[in-house]
């Protein structure tokens, strides 16, 4: 198992590497890559809190409203920070 990595170095060196004038591409996509870190975190604990709180009968799997629109606008949110980094849901 590899050992603990600082990101902030590896970004910081990034940075440091890109010329004065990508600067701002470079930022943006940093500023993408957070949005994908934090809506796969927000997906992954709305899909947590649905496993949670669902029930089964004969029918199917029900989940109280809100849980499932959160689970909704965090798979949203995932496939639009997705796209915007060039993946796909």
């Amino acid at each position: 198992m590899s050992g603990p990595v600082d990101v902030l170095a590896v970004l910081r060196a990034a940075r440091d590497s890109v010329p004065a004038e990508q600067l701002l591409d470079y930022c943006a996509a940093v500023a993408a890559l957070a949005e994908l870190i934090a809506a796969d975190l927000e997906y992954d604990e709305a899909k947590a809190e649905q496993d949670d709180n669902a029930k089964f009968d004969e029918t199917g799997m029900y989940v109280p409203r809100a849980v499932f629109e959160r689970v909704e606008a965090a798979t949203a949110r995932r496939a639009d920070a997705l796209a915007s980094v060039g993946g796909e849901s």
